[in-house]
């Protein structure tokens, strides 16, 4: 049965798009092999976590995982929190 990809939710949009780029970087075998993610709609629970230990899974040089959700890391991954912008002085 064949579902259109606009038919997942955020989430599983997510899942599903990283699997398939992860797949295509490491059959593709280039230099480095990068795999940057935007998961916001991936929250902080279950589909985060599952995300980032399929990624550890595959042969990748380095996984960025963009959020806005208070992720707790897997093992393997390093978590960087960047502070909110801050409004210039004139």
């Amino acid at each position: 049965q064949e579902i259109a990809v606009e038919a997942l939710s955020g989430g599983e949009s997510v899942i599903f798009c990283s699997a398939l780029a992860a797949a295509i970087i490491v059959l593709r075998k280039p230099t480095i092999k990068v795999l940057l993610i935007e998961g916001a709609e991936l929250g902080s629970g279950d589909p985060a976590q599952a995300v980032m230990r399929g990624a550890a899974a595959m042969d990748l040089d380095l996984v960025m995982i963009a959020t806005n959700a208070n992720v707790e890391p897997v093992a393997g991954f390093v978590l960087h929190e960047v502070a909110a912008p801050v409004e210039a002085v004139a």
